[in-house]
């Protein structure tokens, strides 16, 4: 805007220019009309002044021409700025939203623990609904959820979802594998980009390979009770990490009495 300024200087000099310009044009004018002086240089007179008012009458009329376009300009851009930060605060808002959403804690294991809850008399009926509700809220394609066996400690699965695999998931003890390294280490573990028919998920449109695994340690007084598995084609951030670790807590607290 500080240009605004030499502009508004220049028109009102040219302002001044015209007033002071067409005064004179008015007395020689009238010079020319009531004297008997040399007319020729009287019109000579009168012909610089009207170039003069025009030249300045021109000056004026492209300083208010720029002025306006740089205060439209200026209220354009300020109109811009408003309703870029009026638009982030209402995406700031919905990803909030979503988030409280997504990852409430209480309502979400609500849906995924109580509705499950009519199963428990059954380990496989009801490690199988956990999967599926769990299945209902995030974006999984296949699932697996293992139990401890008292006896030889060893962790043989008792549910499935989306599993369509002729052979059985492999049976495994604590510090072997991945998933028995997890049940050894008692901390979920996160894989992304995982190789190509690690995991195979079978659809109406072929096969396919999701690339992120989730394993996760059930827990129940310090002791890895049960493993679940879960394969994605999307990542699984922090925050969802957070949230099965709590869930593992919840289910080990239904399920230990399963353990034989």
């Amino acid at each position: 805007m500080k240009s605004n300024k030499t502009h508004k200087l220049f028109a009102l000099f040219s302002f001044i220019i015209i007033m002071v310009s067409g005064i004179i044009l008015f007395i020689n004018i009238n010079n020319i009309i009531n004297s008997n002086n040399d007319v020729s240089f009287n019109y000579l007179n009168t012909y610089l002044y009207i170039i003069l008012i025009l030249i300045s009458g021109l000056g004026l009329y492209i300083s208010f021409i720029v002025m306006s376009n740089k205060i439209s300009s200026y209220k354009q851009q300020t109109i811009y700025k408003i309703d870029d930060k009026n638009i982030e605060t209402k995406d700031e808002v919905t990803s909030t939203q979503t988030k409280k959403d997504i990852f409430d804690f209480n309502v979400l294991s609500e849906k995924i623990i109580s509705n499950s809850e009519m199963e428990k008399s059954n380990i496989e009926k009801y490690s199988e609904k956990i999967l599926v509700n769990i299945s209902k809220e995030f974006e999984i394609v296949q699932g697996l959820f293992y139990l401890i066996n008292k006896k030889d400690k060893i962790f043989r699965v008792i549910g499935k979802y989306a599993y369509f695999s002729e052979e059985e998931p492999r049976e495994f003890k604590e510090g072997v594998t991945l998933s028995g390294q997890v049940a050894k280490n008692k901390q979920i573990l996160n894989i992304s980009k995982i190789p190509d028919n690690y995991i195979v998920v079978s659809s109406g449109l072929g096969q396919s390979s999701p690339k992120h695994l989730l394993i996760i340690p059930i827990i129940y007084k310090d002791n890895t009770i049960g493993i679940i598995e879960l394969a994605s084609f999307k990542d699984f951030n922090s925050e969802i990490e957070d949230f099965f670790t709590k869930l593992a807590e919840m289910i080990g607290n239904n399920i230990h009495s399963f353990i034989k």
